[in-house]
């Protein structure tokens, strides 16, 4: 019996949570065997014209998405969107629009996490962005590259598992805080 796939929710590096080009997720979706797939990247169509053009490569279908960050009534929402104009000059200026906040409430973020006590450079976070607009995970990858945080010899191996004593007994609150309460409203 011949399998086949689809896949209609991923994200190309033009989201903040993807990190493969668009050829390459049709490259991993040709692989696994997937026969019709979409990327629906946060609030941009960015990567449909190079999916688009590898799939038919690879005899994949591929359906124009997008996956709408959205607020209704004060809850977060996404939309995903399928079988789109992608060509409509709509999506570009949400895309434009969307990143223009995101860029002003990083900065933001990263003056409410200094203010928890912090002292991260925004430098250090975008060394790991490469639009300017910082996540949580890159906030977090950057606190734990700051060894004052952590005890001087406390590392504790156990196989691939290293478990890290922090010496400010404040910091995994913070940390748990700040993923709480580190938000803008633009």
């Amino acid at each position: 019996m011949n399998k086949s796939y689809i896949d209609l929710h991923m994200h190309s590096l033009y989201s903040d949570d993807g990190e493969f080009t668009p050829t390459q997720l049709v490259e991993m979706c040709h692989e696994a065997g997937v026969k019709i797939m979409a990327i629906a990247d946060h609030n941009w169509v960015k990567a449909i014209d190079e999916a688009k053009k590898k799939a038919e490569e690879l005899k994949i279908k591929y359906i124009p998405a997008i996956e709408i960050d959205c607020t209704y009534k004060e809850i977060n929402l996404h939309v995903l969107g399928y079988g789109i104009d992608y060509t409509n000059p709509a999506f570009n200026q949400l895309g434009e629009d969307i990143l223009k906040q995101e860029l002003n409430c990083s900065l933001k973020k990263l003056e409410l996490t200094n203010q928890l006590g912090f002292d991260l450079k925004k430098e250090q976070l975008d060394a790991l962005s490469s639009n300017g607009v910082y996540t949580g995970e890159m906030f977090g990858e950057a606190l734990l590259k700051d060894e004052s945080l952590f005890c001087a010899n406390c590392q504790h191996h156990s196989g691939n598992f290293v478990e890290t004593h922090i010496s400010n007994p404040q910091f995994p609150y913070e940390l748990y805080i700040y993923n709480l309460l580190v938000i803008c409203d633009l």
